[in-house]
């Protein structure tokens, strides 16, 4: 997969890698690759019952801590009219809840 800025539209790899800026052409997209600052920050993260989980760390032990670390159960409740909808403000790691 990859993320999208929606805002200025470069596109990044699953590693963090910048792989798309629409404003430039390719010789200057070699630059913008070859520049380390070009990169953003790769985060563990998964999926569970739709809802997207994403340990904010990214340090050396961050993906072994996920991995370690079940992120909680949260109930779903049911509107009236029968559709889905929360939202919550969750601490920094699924850990702290």
């Amino acid at each position: 997969g990859s993320l999208l800025c929606s805002y200025h539209g470069w596109r990044f790899d699953g590693d963090g890698n910048v792989v798309a800026v629409p404003q430039v052409d390719e010789d200057e997209m070699a630059k913008i690759r070859a520049n380390p600052k070009s990169t953003c920050n790769k985060f563990p993260a998964q999926v569970i019952d739709g809802i997207l989980w994403v340990w904010a760390d990214n340090g050396k032990d961050a993906a072994l801590e996920a991995a370690l670390t079940a992120p909680p159960v949260i109930p779903r409740p049911q509107e009236a009219n029968g559709a889905e909808e929360q939202v919550m403000e969750l601490p920094w790691n699924w850990r702290e809840l």
